[in-house]
């Protein structure tokens, strides 16, 4: 491929996999022609084809396979096959980081919000695992379940989700400003304090959100 040969690469690895050859060839090349999917063209579909070659072809379980192959599954917004493969993962695993954030991931695009937050409170994961992206799904899990207790009048369950978002819990890796997070969550706690009859509660956090410290973005 370095000579501007790429027709021809793929044509030897196809060649390569002819007459018995071994499965974990198999799998390697097909690992190969998803990488080139997504290098060239960010091709996701054909990429995901080619990792579930991969995967089926492989012997032995895979789990940074699998965990690739989850994440173009979610770049293209096809949870059926996420939960299935998700179905699929070996006991070892399940205690995981990388594997509990995929879980959990996976509940909040079903909506299953009450069961994604049991999962993201119930782990510990490390600050040197996932960035900031296990604190982002936890902060968005809590805003998008405390919005739709608000939805339901049960006011007291969404005021909890919501001040949970301006307390920082060791258990979810790396911290992040909340930003718009925090500000929006503030702005509904005043909401919810106006509505309970407490004006001076409402206008400080609503001052609060108009402040310096809260105007960095967090999306």
């Amino acid at each position: 491929t370095e000579n501007d040969q790429d027709t021809e690469a793929v044509r030897l690895l196809h060649r390569a996999l002819r007459g018995g050859a071994p499965a974990i060839l198999h799998c390697r090349v097909h690992q190969v022609l998803a990488r080139r999917h997504l290098v060239e063209g960010a091709d996701h579909r054909n990429a995901v084809r080619e990792m579930q070659k991969a995967l089926a072809t492989n012997a032995q379980p895979d789990r940074r396979l699998f965990l690739a192959l989850e994440e173009e599954l979610t770049r293209i917004h096809d949870r059926r096959r996420r939960a299935r493969l998700l179905a699929r993962i070996p006991a070892t695993w399940r205690t995981r980081s990388d594997i509990t954030f995929v879980r959990a991931r996976l509940l909040f695009h079903a909506d299953r919000l009450e069961a994604a937050l049991e999962l993201l409170r119930t782990h510990t994961f490390s600050v040197y695992e996932g960035g900031f992206g296990v604190r982002r799904l936890y902060i968005d899990t809590l805003l998008a379940l405390g919005l739709k207790f608000l939805q339901r009048n049960q006011t007291a369950e969404a005021e909890h989700c919501l001040r949970d978002i301006l307390v920082y819990p060791e258990n979810v890796g790396a911290g992040e400003n909340h930003g718009e997070h925090g500000r929006l969550a503030r702005f509904l706690l005043g909401w919810i304090a106006m509505q309970q009859g407490l004006g001076a509660a409402a206008r400080t956090l609503w001052e609060e959100v108009r402040g310096p410290d809260h105007t960095k973005a967090y999306i």
